[in-house]
C-alpha cells in the first residue's frame, strides 16, 4: 500500500509547510510514498512558532490551498495558533502520519467543492440528446418533450439548442 509521495519545492512552485519532531522521522517518512503529492516550501523540526505561520501566510497570496502547516507530533505555541486564527493559515497535526494526511486531504477535497459549488452556475456541461418522438406532449410554449441521453450530462438550467438539418454537431 503506497502512502502519501512528497516533493521537493523547486523554483518555480512553492507549497505548505511541513513541522516534525525530529530529523529521523522526516528521513523515515519521505521514501517510496505514491498515492499524492504534496508539494512543501519549508520544513522545521521542533515546535509550531510564530515564524512558521508568518512563512506559511505568504501563500495566501499566491494559492490559499497551501496556507497550512502541517504539523506531525509536534507542540503548537499559543501565540503561533493564536497568529494562524488570525491570519487564515491552517494548521493541521497528529501523532499519526497517515491521519495528518488525511486531514490535509479532507481540506484540499473541501476546498475543491467549494470551488465547483461557486462556478456550477458558469459551467455549460454539454450533452447530445434525442427526442423521442412517441413523448412529445406540447410543441409551443411551453415545450414539453420526453428525450434519451445520447452523451454528456444533463443538469437543471442546461441551455438547449436545436440544430438544423444542415448544420451537424
Amino acid at each position: 500500500m503506497g502512502g502519501p509521495k512528497i516533493l521537493p519545492p523547486n523554483a518555480q512552485t512553492s507549497g505548505l509547510h511541513l513541522i516534525w519532531t525530529k530529523i529521523l522521522d522526516i528521513t523515515r517518512q519521505y521514501p517510496n510514498y505514491s498515492v499524492l503529492s504534496i508539494i512543501y516550501s519549508g520544513v522545521r523540526i521542533g515546535p509550531v512558532v510564530k515564524n512558521n505561520v508568518m512563512k506559511a501566510s505568504i501563500m495566501l497570496e499566491h494559492d490559499s490551498q497551501y496556507a497550512v502547516i502541517l504539523a506531525f507530533d509536534v507542540k503548537i505555541e499559543r501565540d503561533a495558533q493564536e497568529l494562524a486564527d488570525s491570519l487564515g493559515v491552517k494548521i493541521f497535526s497528529a501523532d499519526i502520519i497517515y491521519h495528518l494526511f488525511d486531514k490535509f486531504m479532507d481540506y484540499r477535497n473541501e476546498l475543491k467543492q467549494k470551488k465547483r459549488d461557486q462556478l456550477k452556475h458558469i459551467a455549460v456541461f454539454p450533452c447530445k440528446l434525442r427526442i423521442l418522438p412517441q413523448f412529445i406532449f406540447n410543441s409551443r410554449d411551453p415545450i414539453v418533450v420526453g428525450v434519451s441521453v445520447e452523451a454528456g450530462v444533463v443538469k437543471e438550467g442546461t441551455p438547449l439548442c436545436v440544430p438544423s438539418k444542415d448544420v451537424s454537431i
